[in-house]
């Protein structure tokens, strides 16, 4: 069993989203994910968990689909309903980032990100019909425009944009 300060290395973020939780033998249980972090989350279904079992759980946050192995570490049973704690195993750096972005964005932590608008420009000037990534949201989504509307908007309106985006990804 971990320590309370291996458990919550990562941030934590409050979410209900609906998932799916694969069992060793392949068959799917609907769930819901209550807690989030980079490392884990906490699931709420109405199948208790076989000790030293590996699942796999299904969900989407901020519009990116997520398929994780887990190890649960823990359960707890509520009436009908279990609540697992689990651990994410087996996960590769580049979703681990994204989740802990997912996470930031949730708690409303993290910030967008715009390009130098140097860099901006000399694409824009470059490719006018092209789109371009000027910028990511909270989450890490691109924000794209065409070069033309690039420099239509320049650079003010640029970070406005980029910040409009944003602020549209936590309503």
């Amino acid at each position: 069993m971990s320590s309370p300060n291996e458990q919550r290395r990562h941030a934590r973020a409050p979410v209900s989203l609906f998932g799916s939780i694969t069992d060793p033998e392949g068959q799917q249980h609907p769930i819901v994910v209550l807690d989030l972090s980079r490392g884990g989350a906490l699931i709420q279904t109405n199948e208790p968990p076989r000790d030293g079992a590996e699942y796999q759980v299904g969900f989407t946050v901020h519009r990116k689909a997520y398929e994780v192995p887990v190890e649960v570490v823990g359960s707890l049973q509520l009436k009908d309903a279990w609540g697992w704690r689990c651990r994410f195993v087996h996960i590769d750096e580049g979703q681990a980032q994204a989740l802990e972005r997912a996470v930031h964005a949730t708690l409303g932590t993290a910030t967008h990100v715009m390009r130098p608008w140097t860099e901006i420009r000399a694409e824009a000037e470059a490719s006018m019909d092209t789109s371009m990534v000027v910028g990511h949201t909270p989450a890490g989504h691109d924000i794209s425009v065409t070069g033309k509307d690039a420099l239509e908007m320049g650079e003010q309106g640029m970070e406005l944009y980029v910040q409009m985006v944003s602020e549209l990804e936590r309503m």
